[in-house]
């Protein structure tokens, strides 16, 4: 819990909601594309603003489900088991 504001404070800033993601540095910009708030933030604003439909944000909506994947399956490999 102590961690949250950190990981998720960097997410909001190299993420694009403040600055588009083009004018950050060049060594920050591979990072913000890692980060899986970039492609929620990019299919809000496609939905938002340009009236995107499900086709044309599947991209960024396969990025998060693959991103929620991996964190599931890395989370499961760090639990415990117990045979009782």
């Amino acid at each position: 819990m102590q961690f949250m504001p950190l990981v998720f404070g960097i997410q909001v800033f190299l993420s694009g909601i403040f600055w588009p993601i083009a004018q950050l540095p060049a060594l920050l910009q591979p990072i913000s594309y890692v980060l899986p708030l970039t492609y929620a933030n990019d299919a809000l604003r496609g939905v938002m603003l340009k009236g995107d439909g499900f086709s044309e944000i599947s991209g960024q909506l396969i990025a998060l489900v693959v991103f929620a994947l991996l964190m599931v399956l890395l989370s499961s490999l760090t639990v415990r088991r117990q045979i009782v």
